[in-house]
């Protein structure tokens, strides 16, 4: 029997069956003979008896024209029964997430997690570009008003991106315009609202407009880049995510490009990132998805 793998995903009623990440990822390792298994973190358990993490998981075998849509879970194994342990669980990022991290180092050397533990615990998706300054715009992490105007001013030409550190496709994505009324008070009120006293801090990025020509998304394993496509936001959005109207369509890197993904990507992946999904607008690095990179397609036709 092949390797044994062990998916840690969210509920399957959650995901998109046909066309997700993980599950191509469990149809191509089962075709090379591997063995596949699922749970959620909800089945992770740790006890001061054991010597590392347990869980509850079923083994599932998806093939080309069927995928199994209710799995039930049955079987309780130690996490050292498995070889490869594939952390594809989707943001919040929150304290339950960082358990599951915490839980994982509970695992025998043997025992590989993608991506690390550590790894995830350490890089923020939103703020691991600034380890890249020569591929990124400028960046401000800060919660405060005045801060964040001031950046705007300076360093955006009137016109951010501010995004929350903890979600994920899109979510609570807010783009800041300046006229001559913006004060700190109106950067107050719409990043964090009139009377919230503890704000958590926003990422501010400098408004690219190549972005309504699409954003690149580039998918790589170990370093290496095994998928682009093109984001396109619908007319007039520039959200480039599908579940807010994105069309994908094929993408051809030149040789430049492929090459700032390739350095970036060997640096994360002696950090513990094997998996990671780049995006891209114009040729400035906006953000590195480590958590459950997605579009790892054959085809570009949806973004899971």
């Amino acid at each position: 029997m092949g390797p044994k793998h062990l998916f840690i995903i969210d509920p399957l009623e959650k995901i998109n069956l046909e066309l997700d990440t993980t599950i191509r990822m469990i149809r191509a390792l089962g075709a090379i003979g591997h063995q596949c298994f699922i749970t959620h973190p909800e089945y992770l358990s740790l006890e001061k008896t054991q010597k590392y993490t347990c869980c509850v998981c079923e083994h599932i075998q998806v093939s080309q024209s069927e995928i199994k849509p209710t799995i039930r879970l049955s079987e309780k194994r130690c996490i050292s029964f498995f070889d490869i342990v594939h952390m594809r669980k989707d943001p919040p990022y929150d304290m339950n997430y960082i358990t599951v991290t915490w839980m994982l180092d509970s695992r025998p050397s043997k025992t590989k997690v993608l991506n690390s533990p550590r790894a995830l615990r350490e890089i923020n998706e939103k703020l691991v570009i600034l380890n890249f300054p020569q591929y990124t715009d400028a960046a401000l992490l800060s919660s405060d008003p005045q801060e964040i105007l001031d950046f705007i001013r300076s360093e955006c030409g009137g016109d951010a991106i501010a995004k929350p550190l903890d979600l994920f496709g899109g979510k609570g994505i807010l783009r800041l315009v300046l006229d001559s009324s913006t004060d700190r008070e109106k950067i107050q009120e719409e990043l964090f609202g009139i009377n919230r006293p503890h704000k958590s801090p926003r990422l501010i990025q400098p408004f690219n407009k190549q972005i309504y020509n699409g954003e690149i998304r580039v998918f790589t394993a170990g370093a290496v880049p095994l998928a682009y496509c093109l984001k396109k936001p619908k007319k007039g959005s520039y959200f480039a995510n599908t579940s807010s109207g994105a069309s994908l369509q094929h993408y051809k890197p030149d040789k430049e490009f492929e090459t700032m993904i390739i350095e970036t990507a060997k640096e994360l992946l002696e950090l513990g990132v094997f998996f990671a999904g780049f995006d891209i607008i114009g040729d400035r690095i906006s953000e590195i998805n480590i958590t459950s990179p997605r579009l790892l397609l054959s085809d570009v036709d949806d973004e899971k």
